[in-house]
């Protein structure tokens, strides 16, 4: 079927819902980048502020390791920075809902609200690697 494992998952729109885990015989299992496992490079819609989003236990989205002299703000658009070798560059991850400062004197840390809701997922995409 040429599905492998770590083949990213959208929806239209280039909405990032996560990446294959495991490829069975009949069936995938995916990997939501709402999982704990989960972490994506990422980068803000203006191309200034960079930083790692990951899941966490309880579903929800943060994005971690932004130098704390890159301004974030509430509305701003994370996309795939497209050095995580899994997905290209510019697909959409979510919007900056809440920036908090950071554990680290060197970055900060705000929480992301995906573009999907997980109720709502009917239909995804599978983009197939070559």
């Amino acid at each position: 079927n040429g599905i492998k494992e770590n083949d990213p998952i959208i929806l239209s729109g280039n909405i990032v819902v996560g990446r294959v885990k495991e490829v069975g015989e009949k069936e995938s299992r995916v990997l939501l980048i709402t999982s704990s496992q989960s972490k994506i490079t990422a980068v803000s819609e203006d191309d200034v502020a960079k930083g790692v989003v990951a899941g966490s236990a309880s579903g929800a989205l943060s994005v971690d390791l932004v130098l704390k002299d890159v301004e974030l703000r509430p509305g701003q658009i994370l996309l795939t920075s497209g050095l995580d070798g899994i997905f290209k560059r510019g697909l959409l991850l979510g919007e900056l809902v809440k920036v908090t400062s950071g554990d680290s004197a060197s970055f900060q840390k705000a929480s992301v609200r995906p573009f999907f809701n997980l109720r709502d997922l009917k239909q995804v995409f599978v983009v197939v690697s070559e």
